[in-house]
C-alpha cells in the first residue's frame, strides 16, 4: 500500500509543475509590454482655415510602423484659458475635449470632429489628440499642439475674376471687353479715385522709348483700336500693342503690356458690373490685395497652394499630394520664389507692386526695390503675369488674396 502511494507522487508533482509554469506563461503574457502608438492632429486643408460652423479637426493615431490602431479612443481637444481658446504657449491653459470621453478610430486610424468657429475669425488656437487605449494592448499617446488659425475672411473671395493679357489683346471677346473697360472708366465721375485705366495706360505709352505718338490717342476709340486693333491677315491675332506690349509687329515691352492688363483686371467691374448687384456673378481684383505663397482653402474649403498651381513659376513640390506643405528637402524654389517669400512676408499689395511697375518703365531704371526686396524688370514683368493669371477665368491659383493668411 505504501509503495503505491508513493508511485502516484511524482505525477502529482508534474501536474504542480505544470499548473505553476502555465501561471507563469499568464503572468508573462498580462505583463506583455503594450504597443507605441503615435498621434496626430490636422484639419486636412491645412492649419490656415476660414472660421465658420464646421471647421474639420482630425485625430489619428498609428504604430510605429505606420499601421493604424482602431481599438481604444480618440479624444479631440481644444486648449483654452478662462473659457476661451488659446495659442499653444499659452501658460495656464488646460485641455478641454470636444467630443467627451473620446471616439473610437475607424478603419484608418481617424476621428473627427466638427468645430463651431463662428466668429472666431482671427483666432489663434491649439489643439491636441489624445489616444486612450481602453485596454486595447496599446500605449497611450499624444499629439503635438498644433496652432489652427481662424480667418475673418474668405481668403480667395468667390466670384473674382482675372484674365491674362492674350485674352484682352487676341480673343474676340476679350478685345470687346477691353474697348467696353476703357469706355466705363472714361466715363466715371469717381475715375481719379480708382486706378484711372485710361490716364494710366496713356501715360505709359508716351514714353519715348517707345516711340508711339501718343497724341493720335486722343479717345477711348482710338486707344482701343490700339491696343488690340486684328491683324488684317491673322485676324485676332498680334495687331494691337495687346499682348504681348509690340508696336508696328516689334516688342517693346512685355512689362507695359502686364502693367497695362492688371489695369484692365482692376477694373472689370466695367463689363461685369458691380459685385453685389443682382445678377452679377463676378468681381475684379481689388488693389489692395496682397500677393501670396501660402496655402489658402478656396470658397469649397480645398486648399490651394501657389507652389503648385503656377506651372513652375515658383517651383516644384515632389510631395504634390499634400498640398499644405512640402516636407523637408522636397520643395525646389526658384530665384524669383525667393523674393515672394520676402513679399509675402512684408503683406506686399498689389498696388505696391503696380506703383513698383509704373516707376520702372517711366524711369527707365534696370531695377527697383519693394519693401526692401529688390525686382527686376523680368521679375516685375513675371509677377504681374502671375497676378493678371490668379484668378484666370474664375479660377484661383492662390498667389492673389484679399488678406494676408500668414
Amino acid at each position: 500500500m505504501i509503495d503505491k502511494v508513493n508511485s502516484k507522487r511524482p505525477a502529482a508533482l508534474v501536474v504542480l509543475l505544470g499548473v505553476l509554469v502555465a501561471l507563469v506563461g499568464a503572468g508573462t503574457a498580462l505583463a506583455a509590454k503594450p504597443v507605441d502608438t503615435t498621434s496626430t492632429i490636422g484639419t486636412g486643408t491645412g492649419l490656415t482655415v476660414a472660421a465658420g460652423p464646421a471647421v474639420t479637426i482630425t485625430g489619428h493615431v498609428e504604430t510605429s510602423s505606420e499601421v493604424p490602431v482602431t481599438g481604444g479612443k480618440i479624444q479631440i481637444r481644444e486648449l483654452m484659458l478662462d473659457g476661451l481658446g488659446v495659442p499653444c504657449d499659452t501658460e495656464g491653459a488646460e485641455y478641454v475635449s470636444l467630443n467627451g470621453g473620446g471616439d473610437p478610430p475607424d478603419e484608418n486610424g481617424d476621428v473627427t470632429v466638427m468645430f463651431d468657429a463662428t466668429g472666431l475669425g482671427g483666432s489663434v488656437i491649439g489643439f491636441q489628440s489624445h489616444y486612450i487605449p481602453m485596454g486595447s494592448g496599446y500605449a497611450q499617446s499624444k499629439s503635438e499642439c498644433v496652432d489652427l488659425l481662424l480667418t475673418d475672411h474668405q481668403a480667395l473671395p468667390q466670384g473674382t475674376t482675372t484674365y491674362g493679357q492674350g485674352y484682352y489683346g487676341q480673343a474676340q471677346q476679350g478685345e470687346l471687353d477691353t474697348c467696353a473697360i476703357l469706355e466705363a472708366m472714361d466715363s466715371d465721375p469717381l475715375a481719379e479715385m480708382r486706378v484711372n485705366a485710361v490716364s494710366g495706360i496713356t501715360a505709359i505709352l508716351s514714353l519715348e522709348s517707345f516711340s508711339i505718338d501718343v497724341t493720335t490717342l486722343d479717345s477711348v476709340a482710338s486707344l482701343c483700336s490700339f491696343l488690340v486693333e486684328a491683324d488684317e491677315v491673322n485676324g485676332n491675332s498680334d495687331g494691337g500693342f495687346l499682348p504681348a506690349g509690340k508696336v508696328d509687329g516689334k516688342p517693346v515691352s512685355n512689362l507695359a503690356a502686364q502693367d497695362i492688363t492688371l489695369r484692365l483686371n482692376l477694373n472689370l467691374d466695367g463689363v461685369y458690373g458691380a459685385w453685389g448687384d443682382e445678377g452679377v456673378e463676378f468681381r475684379p481684383l481689388e488693389i489692395g490685395y496682397y500677393l501670396n505663397i501660402d496655402p489658402v482653402p478656396d470658397p469649397d474649403g480645398v486648399m490651394v497652394y501657389p507652389l503648385e498651381t503656377t506651372d513652375g513659376a515658383l517651383g516644384t513640390c515632389v510631395d504634390g499630394d499634400v498640398p499644405d506643405f512640402c516636407e523637408a528637402g522636397t520643395a525646389t524654389l526658384t530665384d524669383l520664389s525667393l523674393k515672394i517669400i520676402d513679399l509675402d512676408a512684408a503683406e506686399t499689395t498689389i498696388g505696391e507692386i503696380l506703383a513698383a511697375a509704373d516707376s520702372l518703365l517711366l524711369s527707365g531704371e534696370d531695377d527697383i526695390s519693394v519693401n526692401r526686396v529688390t525686382l527686376t524688370r523680368g521679375d516685375l514683368t513675371e509677377i504681374l503675369s502671375l497676378i493678371n493669371e490668379s484668378y484666370d477665368e474664375g479660377i484661383p491659383t492662390g498667389f492673389v488674396t484679399n488678406g494676408d493668411p500668414d
